[in-house]
């Protein structure tokens, strides 16, 4: 199961690496990991400004290319 992605999951994932490659350097192996985080369920900055973005983009007339929403807000066509 994968509970995050994108940059959520980078911490755990070298964690999980760094200690598996440690173990082994032993001669043991992981044989199980558990992280615990708490998650607030708010959207990021980042992701609102993309929202407002977004929507200023298309009030002002921006055309869509084939990629999608253009993020540095160029009128595109």
């Amino acid at each position: 199961m994968v509970s995050c992605c994108g940059n959520d999951c980078v911490p755990w994932d070298l964690s999980t690496l760094m200690i598996s490659k440690k173990l082994k350097a032993k001669g043991e192996q992981l044989s199980k990991v558990q992280f615990f985080d708490e998650f607030t369920g708010a959207a990021s900055g980042g992701t609102l400004e993309t929202v407002f973005e977004s929507l200023n983009a298309v009030q002002g007339g921006h055309k869509k290319n084939s990629g999608g929403f253009d993020p540095m807000g160029k009128q595109i066509g």
